[in-house]
């Protein structure tokens, strides 16, 4: 048994340096763009950083230099906050997108890795945020904290930028509490076909996760598992039960062996 835990043990700290590596990289390769793999094992090739400001949004969180992702990303969001600016004049805050060449990161995310994925703020702001601000101002809570429902924070203009979100035909799916997606069920009353996409899942009660489709013609990149079929509203049970809310601790787990990374990404990896 001890040598099984020390195997584990050195996985991990392999796996936590192997992630070190694409952190400490600051630029995106210049070789074509591609987006390699899977969101959750993969990398970018060519990526482009969004810039800090635009119109109609800020970034937040900055100093992560998780700004990067498929140029394909970069247009949907700087879209997206055009769109949202015009129906609520209210400025769109982007948080975590990819690190410079995509890969696994050392902390807070397992997907964000081929540059597919961006966190998007739901409170929007009345104002510009200085960089202190954008730095360590925390959004408004939109969940309760029983976690059955929503706050008094989550308005019509919350429910217009998740429309605009998944409406968008390059949209794969969305993440969200599963209280969020709740009341989104209830004031749909089977109406609302765009809700298929909203995935419920834990945390995801200040932000959303948004995750495109694979760009055509990208012959590295791979598709997330199917949505299954219907709106998923008669499918939301579990998540309110004693398990989900409050899931039992039984000691530390063991770490299981991630798959290797796209052989493409070594080579994304050393590219000077």
């Amino acid at each position: 048994m001890k040598k099984i835990a020390a195997f584990f043990i050195l996985l991990s700290s392999f796996q936590s340096s192997y992630a070190l590596q694409w952190n400490q990289i600051q630029e995106p390769t210049e070789s074509p763009v591609t987006s390699v793999g899977t969101t959750s094992n993969g990398c970018l090739s060519g990526g482009q950083a969004i810039p800090f400001e635009g119109e109609g949004y800020q970034m937040v969180r900055t100093s992560r230099h998780r700004y990067f992702g498929n140029p394909k990303l970069v247009i949907f969001l700087q879209q997206l906050a055009k769109d949202i600016h015009k129906s609520s004049s209210g400025i769109l805050l982007i948080g975590d997108m990819s690190q410079p060449r995509g890969g696994p990161m050392n902390s807070m995310h397992a997907s964000h890795q081929n540059g597919l994925d961006a966190d998007i703020w739901l409170w929007l702001s009345p104002k510009q945020l200085t960089n202190n601000e954008r730095e360590n101002f925390a959004a408004p809570e939109m969940v309760r904290n029983d976690r059955t429902n929503v706050t008094k924070n989550w308005t019509q203009t919350q429910v217009e930028l998740i429309r605009l979100i998944t409406e968008h035909p390059d949209v794969e799916r969305v993440f969200l509490n599963a209280a969020i997606k709740q009341s989104l069920c209830e004031q749909s009353q089977g109406q609302w076909k765009w809700l298929r996409k909203v995935r419920p899942w834990w945390g995801h009660d200040r932000h959303v996760h948004v995750r495109l489709h694979c760009p055509e013609n990208e012959a590295h990149c791979k598709e997330t598992a199917p949505i299954p079929a219907g709106d998923g509203c008669h499918e939301l049970e579990w998540w309110f039960s004693e398990e989900a809310l409050n899931p039992k601790k039984s000691g530390k787990k063991k770490s299981s062996p991630k798959p290797a990374l796209p052989a493409f990404c070594n080579a994304v990896l050393n590219a000077q």
